[in-house]
């Protein structure tokens, strides 16, 4: 896709989400470097920075001594760009100019490498070439997006639910976004069969206005399915269990290790033989402590493992992402600074109607 003649505020070509980037080519340049590589893990194709890569090789003011002198390029890779953008008339502006629409289009040109896009990325860093989340990225299917808007809607597309997306566009095109994840760009989304208009506007809208927590019920029932087959280990294994408080009695207070016996007052369940609820001792985690030991790949991990750690990274991304003060409580019979037992492990949080939705299990250590 061609770009303007001169650096502007128009950027319109595809943005990429940062995962989406291509591979580094190695070695010394040669006069077939790029030719039959894929380059760059440095620049993800679409991002801002490869946008303003792109703007300031399409400008008129950029010539063989700009690049050469100013940018520090090797001065065949200088002369290379420019050939290629003007065509083989060698002027710029005529119709047989092949400006570049991609990153991967500048690394194909002879002598341009990895150091050379580092340069060139460089340089329109320091120059203030590098487009702003205002700017504007394209319109697709009628619809114009920003760099900004266009991020969030991929965004949106790439962790939404299969549920949330129904509910906000048809169905066929919601199945479908989910088998074409990750989508790359605003401009791959816009080819997935029935995205059209109408499915891109709200899409957009819905990514504008940010993420949106279901109630508790549907929040209960989306943990159920999420945690089903997945069991805690440790020196007893135990599944996951579904915990919801429709009116719990601290209101809407943040969930602390001073109110959470309270909270859980209601629903938990003593077990004979061991400390009651109010005999139990409180302690703190973060979510990365408990779920790192499940989607940390680890060398000694065995194929369950392995196959059930994408499964326990979407739990916790739908923990994350349907409730609000998300946090891991372990109660407890303490032993010095440790606790000891069967302790009740508790990741809980809050949704959109008040309710304190979560699931527990149990972590023996002895």
């Amino acid at each position: 896709m061609r770009l303007g003649t001169s650096l502007s505020k128009s950027w319109t070509i595809a943005l990429l989400v940062p995962f989406a980037g291509l591979a580094a080519c190695d070695g010394a340049a040669t006069e077939d470097d790029g030719l039959d590589t894929i380059t760059a893990g440095i620049i993800a194709e679409g991002s801002p920075e490869a946008l303003g890569i792109l703007g300031f090789l399409n400008a008129v003011t950029t010539t063989v001594t700009t690049l050469d002198i100013t940018v520090g390029l090797d001065a065949r890779a200088a002369k290379a760009l420019v050939a290629h953008r003007d065509g083989p008339d060698k002027a710029f502006g005529t119709a047989d100019d092949d400006r570049f629409g991609s990153v991967l289009e500048v690394d194909s040109v002879a002598y341009v490498g990895t150091a050379a896009l580092d340069k060139l990325l460089a340089y329109c860093r320091n120059n203030n070439l590098i487009p702003q989340p205002s700017d504007v990225l394209g319109t697709y299917r009628d619809v114009l997006f920003t760099i900004d808007e266009g991020t969030k809607t991929l965004a949106l597309v790439n962790t939404a639910t299969l549920e949330r997306l129904d509910a906000l566009i048809d169905v066929r095109a919601a199945k479908n976004i989910i088998a074409a994840r990750p989508i790359a760009s605003v401009l791959d989304l816009s080819k997935i069969t029935y995205v059209g208009t109408n499915a891109l506007k709200v899409l957009k809208a819905a990514a504008l206005a940010g993420p949106t927590q279901p109630p508790g019920a549907t929040v209960a029932a989306h943990l159920a399915t999420a945690s089903n087959g997945l069991w805690h280990t440790s020196e007893s294994d135990y599944p996951f269990v579904v915990v919801r408080i429709a009116a719990p009695p601290t209101g809407s207070a943040a969930l602390t290790t001073a109110n959470i016996k309270s909270v859980l007052a209601s629903v938990y369940m003593n077990r004979p033989e061991e400390p009651t609820l109010a005999q139990r001792d409180v302690e703190l985690v973060t979510l990365d402590s408990f779920f790192d030991r499940y989607t940390v790949v680890q060398g000694w991990w065995e194929d369950d493992q392995r196959v059930q750690a994408p499964a326990f990274s979407a739990l916790r991304q739908l923990l994350e992402r349907e409730l609000t003060d998300v946090k891991v409580f372990r109660l407890g019979r303490r032993s010095g600074n440790y606790l000891m037992g069967a302790i009740d492990v508790f990741i809980l949080g809050r949704t959109s109607d008040g309710e304190v939705v979560g699931i527990s299990t149990i972590s023996v250590e002895t």
